[in-house]
């Protein structure tokens, strides 16, 4: 239970699309944008190397809209999650 009356925020981000993005393989990822970002669609959002630091093929955004969440590890598997994204309303 709250002492006090609940504060809310004035202004808040409905979303009407959600998106899930997940390594097409492994290798050392390297997002090129952050939490809160604005992206559009098609825009390179992540970058993916080997171990011998060869570039596979960029990572692009398949929605226009924000950034919600960036995996934070240097090094990913195929299928981890690494994105997740949405379209505000």
């Amino acid at each position: 239970m709250l002492e006090a009356p609940c504060q809310f925020k004035d202004n808040y981000i409905v979303l009407k699309e959600w998106a899930w993005m997940l390594a097409p393989r492994g290798g050392r990822f390297a997002p090129t944008v952050k939490i809160n970002d604005k992206i559009e669609k098609g825009q390179i959002i992540a970058r993916l190397y080997t171990i011998f630091d060869q570039e596979l093929e960029p990572i692009r955004s398949p929605i226009d809209g924000l950034v919600l969440t960036v995996n934070k590890k240097p090094f990913v598997s195929a299928g981890d999650s690494i994105f997740q994204m949405g379209t505000p309303s």
